[in-house]
């Protein structure tokens, strides 16, 4: 809809002074824009014909009335006039932005523009205010869907008016949008971002970012996010920053801005905090990725899974923290449907000759089958059942390792072995 109220409509001294309804677009290199910029030329000012009282009546009173709401009267003084024989060009162009307004009033955009387009057609406004319903034109095509015809006006627009308005940019950025044209719509969002550099709207950047993720242009994409995130520097930013700079193979910048996220409070889902987690991992700093996870468990903001269990386990592990990392190891091997979990419980316990514990897991790890390496757990199944003491039970396991080829060596060694115990 258009802006509800508009300016007095005519000056004391009967000489229109219209302001151009601006419409708030939301949202979110320039060279088609600069070489625009450099065709511009100066209007030229045209004298119009005084309002006389008569008309200027009539139009005082519409606006008042449509100022008030009071759309029945605006039709009727504006019906008035269109009946009169004695106007002028000016006061005909005058009645016809009148009626303009009011069918924008009415949110009527197809009849906006016809009136719109009826009062330029005159010829009898002044040349800044020809300017501004050119611009409320371009501005109704869009509204009303008709994107190409927007464009065109607003473009044509550009090349008159010597000082744009950003807002202009911005609408064509818009239009071509809607016409899912994103490369088109670059420049013109960017020119927008650019002249409101001392004073950027939030929404016309995001508008910018989404356009260059559209279009592919992650290097651009990274240089609105490290602006957005120092004058709003809210989660989302700090996220996609993370993203861009990673897509970008700036891995440490993409570490770095995860961690502000992360000191901000900012991360509060599991996905992320496993990511933080993981990406500690990859430039290994494993104590950091463990305590993430850590409290990341303890503040219940972590699923319990498999895999966020066996990547604290991991951790602990990388750290050399092979004890810390056993109950998030036996968490995972318990919600494992396999038993490759529990072999690696058996392994580390082997490695610290725990070897009761290294029986068990092992043990738990044969049964529930469906192993990677079933050779190998036997035969760390034998080891520990020989130091356990268990001579026989050791047999059998080393057996069944000595059936599988990489292990057939191996096993009838500690066979051997055994036999010169006995």
């Amino acid at each position: 809809m258009m802006p509800t109220r508009f300016p007095c409509l005519l000056a004391l001294v009967g000489v229109v002074a219209l302001s151009a309804p601006i419409l708030v677009v939301p949202g979110p290199d320039g060279e088609a824009v600069a070489q625009r910029r450099e065709r511009r030329k100066p209007p030229e000012t045209k004298k119009v014909k005084a309002v006389r009282e008569w008309a200027y009546k009539r139009l005082t009173q519409a606006q008042d009335a449509l100022a008030s709401d009071d759309y029945a009267t605006t039709l009727a003084k504006l019906e008035e006039m269109k009946r009169s024989t004695r106007l002028n060009e000016h006061e005909i162009a005058l009645m016809h932005q009148t009626y303009a307004y009011y069918y924008s009033e009415k949110e009527d955009f197809k009849g906006a523009l016809r009136e719109f387009e009826a009062a330029v057609a005159t010829g009898g406004l002044p040349t800044a205010v020809e300017l501004s319903v050119r611009y409320n034109i371009g501005q109704l095509y869009i509204m009303d869907e008709q994107y190409h015809k927007g464009i065109d006006t607003l473009n044509e627009w550009l090349t008159l008016v010597e000082t744009p308005t950003p807002d202009a940019y911005i609408l064509l950025a818009n239009a071509w949008v809607q016409l899912e044209d994103y490369e088109r719509a670059v420049p013109y969002a960017k020119q927008a971002v650019d002249m409101s550099v001392n004073n950027p709207r939030e929404g016309w950047m995001k508008m910018l970012l989404s356009l260059y993720f559209q279009v592919e242009r992650y290097p651009k994409a990274e240089g609105v996010l490290e602006r957005l995130v120092r004058l709003w520097p809210k989660k989302q930013y700090w996220m996609q920053l993370s993203l861009v700079y990673a897509t970008n193979e700036k891995e440490h910048e993409a570490l770095s801005a995860l961690e502000v996220a992360y000191g901000e409070g900012y991360l509060t889902e599991s996905r992320e905090l496993v990511r933080l987690a993981q990406m500690y991992l990859f430039h290994e700093i494993p104590y950091r990725a463990a305590n993430v996870l850590e409290k990341g468990f303890r503040d219940e903001r972590i699923e319990e899974t498999e895999d966020n269990y066996e990547l604290l386990a991991n951790s602990w592990i990388r750290a050399q923290e092979l004890e810390q990392a056993l109950p998030p190891l036996g968490s995972a091997a318990n919600l494992s449907e396999d038993g490759n979990l529990y072999m690696r419980i058996g392994q580390i316990h082997v490695e610290a000759e725990k070897w009761k514990n290294a029986e068990r897991a092992l043990s738990t790890a044969i049964q529930k089958g469906d192993l990677d390496r079933p050779g190998l757990a036997n035969l760390l199944l034998g080891i520990a059942q020989f130091n356990s003491g268990k001579l026989t039970a050791a047999k059998r396991s080393f057996t069944r390792a000595a059936k599988y080829d990489r292990y057939k060596k191996q096993g009838r060694q500690w066979l051997r072995h055994i036999a010169q115990q006995a």
